[in-house]
């Protein structure tokens, strides 16, 4: 299918590079930018909670694995625990 909208316009041509990047960003960052960052919408019930308790992510949090507000985030939630796990730099050298 892009190869078909290039013909009308020529960006889509790199749109397979675009892909690869736009899914490592995925797996570098998962889909959750840190809170303390502005991640989230403000209202957002993960980004709220973190805001109140001072948390820069939720795996600052003893409650991270039982946590209602995350039970829908199943890859976000994956890549916390791995980040507590090992510590935010070594899994970000990882990625």
């Amino acid at each position: 299918m892009a190869s078909e909208l290039a013909k009308w316009k020529p960006a889509f041509q790199h749109y397979a590079e675009s892909e690869m990047v736009l899914d490592g960003l995925v797996r570098l960052f998962g889909s959750c930018p840190e809170c303390a960052s502005g991640g989230g919408a403000p209202d957002y019930a993960v980004h709220k909670c973190c805001r109140e308790k001072t948390y820069n992510t939720c795996t600052e949090c003893v409650e991270m694995n039982t946590c209602g507000r995350l039970k829908g985030y199943v890859q976000s939630l994956d890549a916390l625990r791995e980040i507590k796990a090992i510590g935010v730099n070594a899994w970000a050298e990882e990625m």
